[in-house]
């Protein structure tokens, strides 16, 4: 994948602070939901419909106060990746 397709790929955050997760779509705040978990399980689910829609996966990380922690879905529909980006661990 190079740059200018990273460009393009749709970017879901979850945003972890003190009093729960935001969900951010390119920035834009979704949802708000009082554990990870559930933020990335809904991350999760709009990534795989943007791979069902457009055919590439979009990329969901996972931050707290602003800093990268990680990767947490690059994955294909039906293929369930969480946190520590162990399959089927959410």
């Amino acid at each position: 994948m190079d740059r200018t397709d990273r460009m393009d790929q749709r970017l879901l955050v979850v945003l972890r602070d003190h009093r729960g997760c935001t969900l951010l779509d390119g920035g834009t705040p979704l949802a708000w939901y009082p554990a990870v978990t559930q933020a990335l399980a809904m991350a999760q689910l709009l990534a795989d419909a943007t791979a069902l829609r457009d055919g590439a996966p979009a990329r969901v990380e996972l931050r707290s106060y602003g800093r990268r922690e990680g990767h947490p879905a690059h994955s294909p529909p039906g293929r369930r990746t969480c946190a520590g980006g162990i399959p089927g661990q959410c």
